[in-house]
C-alpha cells in the first residue's frame, strides 16, 4: 500500500508519510529505509525541501542515533537550495 502511494506521488512528503506510518507501527528499520530511499530516488528533488531532512534528522534523534542525526543535519545544510 505504501509503495503504491509513493509511486503515485513521488515527492518528499510521500516518503515522509510512509516513514512516519512505519515509525508509528514500531517498524524503525522500515521507517529508516523510506527516508534513505527518498534521498536515493529523488536525487536533486530531495534538496528542494528542507522538510525531508528535518523529518529524517528528528527520526534519528528519537532513535538516539545522534551521530547519524548530526551527519544528516550537516548534509542538509550543505545541500538544500
Amino acid at each position: 500500500m505504501l509503495e503504491r502511494f509513493i509511486d503515485s506521488d513521488p515527492v518528499p512528503q510521500s516518503y515522509i508519510k510512509a516513514a512516519t506510518f512505519e515509525e508509528h507501527a514500531k517498524e524503525m528499520t522500515a521507517a529508516r529505509i523510506y527516508y534513505e530511499r527518498a534521498l536515493a530516488e529523488l536525487g536533486k528533488r530531495a534538496f528542494t525541501s528542507e522538510h525531508l531532512f528535518i523529518a529524517f534528522t528528528r527520526f534519528e534523534i528519537r532513535q538516539k542515533e545522534f551521530s547519524r542525526a548530526r551527519k544528516l543535519f550537516e548534509y542538509g545544510i550543505a545541500n538544500i537550495h
